[in-house]
């Protein structure tokens, strides 16, 4: 935890005193630094009616983005903004800690209209929660989503959402294949154990494909949109994703893959295990092994595969619900966030797309909190929020 000091403040912690859920020495604690300045006293009063809906008046963050300025920078081209083997502490300085050694709250023009346009964000879009469409053997159609219970009997075999919410797959020994769509929405997540102990986590605005049981050769899934694996190990069955261009084929391991059809680009992430790519063309029989730590990129359309290594946490962030950026484009960026909190943008301005951002923010922080960020961070944007559309200009 960090140490909270006359100016500085763990927020992590604020946000357990707000919500109750702080222990005996994270209050004492609070309550040292709450006690050591009487603007602390203040901001925290502001804090606690914002929260418990007493008023509707955005809060003053000038404070807060004194550290992320420090920490969080756009480029107009890409370059590290630290070495890979402090990433883990920066980024954590990044998401928790607030200064609070200025109290100054008086904004210019532009940040007043910032003010607005974020305090509309966060009203009308919240972060992505857990609902999808589950359709089984092609007409019976399930919508997932709240505390519902769910419980259904196939050919040979079941379906039940469990206490965690994610849907879970039994068979019987001569179970039939039906087969099941799984669709995700934009603002929405999902995970499913299938009949062979195999978890798939799905990001928002993502298909899986999969029989409620599996043959007894091969486990073959198809996927649209980004997923991870856990899989089972089954050495007398292998695993195969089969995404647009290529297969993953793979006996027991752990990695992540993102494929939207709105992409031009296929990435196959491996965290743990080994995994065969195995291009659709054939590539003249060259399949393609990773081992941990490395990601193919396949340019769809084409015959084009390359192998990097890479760091992982960028692409499994977002099972532990954060963004995390590392030398990325506006554009793709604003793509990835839009399917988070279900919002339309438009990028006004294409000089905008040469900024890239490095950095990692909580997904549940708020929508008018990311874009606080970008502004503060120096990012020449103003926003404009008209009839749903978030227009995206420079400034």
């Amino acid at each position: 935890m960090q140490t909270m000091t006359k100016k500085t403040i763990d927020w992590t912690l604020f946000r357990k005193v707000l919500d109750h859920t702080a222990d005996e020495k994270e209050q004492a604690e609070f309550e040292k630094w709450l006690h050591s300045d009487p603007r602390h006293r203040e901001y925290y009063e502001r804090a606690r009616r914002f929260y418990a809906g007493e008023s509707a008046e955005p809060l003053p963050l000038d404070e807060t983005f004194a550290a992320l300025k420090t920490r969080l920078e756009m480029h107009d081209r890409p370059k590290p903004m630290y070495r890979r083997r402090s990433y883990y502490g920066i980024a954590a300085a990044v998401a928790v800690l607030v200064v609070l050694s200025c109290f100054d709250w008086h904004r210019d023009n532009a940040g007043a209209a910032m003010d607005r346009v974020c305090y509309e964000l966060a009203r009308d879009y919240a972060p992505a929660t857990d609902k999808a469409r589950l359709i089984v053997d092609g007409d019976k159609c399930y919508d997932l989503h709240g505390d519902e219970s769910l419980s259904i009997d196939v050919r040979g075999g079941h379906i039940e959402r469990g206490d965690d919410n994610r849907l879970v797959y039994t068979a019987d020994a001569e179970a039939e294949v039906v087969q099941n769509r799984l669709s995700v929405p934009r603002g929405g997540y999902y995970s499913v154990l299938l009949e062979d102990g195999t978890t798939v986590h799905l990001n928002a605005e993502s298909e899986l494909v999969y029989p409620s049981a599996f043959s007894k050769d091969v486990r073959t899934v198809s996927l649209v949109g980004e997923a991870y694996f856990d899989v089972a190990h089954d050495a007398g069955r292998p695993f195969v994703v089969e995404v647009n261009g290529y297969s993953i084929e793979v006996l027991g391991t752990q990695f992540n893959v993102t494929a939207y059809a709105d992409e031009r680009i296929c990435r196959s992430t491996l965290v743990e295990g080994s995994v065969r790519i195995v291009p659709d063309s054939g590539r003249n029989g060259e399949e393609i092994v990773l081992t941990p730590g490395e990601q193919v990129v396949h340019e769809t359309g084409t015959d084009t595969f390359s192998v990097a290594r890479v760091n992982t946490k960028v692409y499994t962030a977002w099972m532990d619900r954060e963004f995390v950026f590392e030398n990325t484009p506006l554009s793709e960026a604003l793509r990835i966030v839009s399917r988070w909190y279900d919002f339309r943008y438009d990028i006004t301005d294409s000089d905008l797309e040469k900024y890239t951002f490095t950095g990692q923010i909580s997904k549940d922080g708020g929508l008018d909190y990311l874009f606080r960020v970008l502004y503060e961070a120096h990012m020449p944007i103003v926003l404009r929020y008209e009839d749903g559309v978030l227009y995206v200009d420079r400034r």
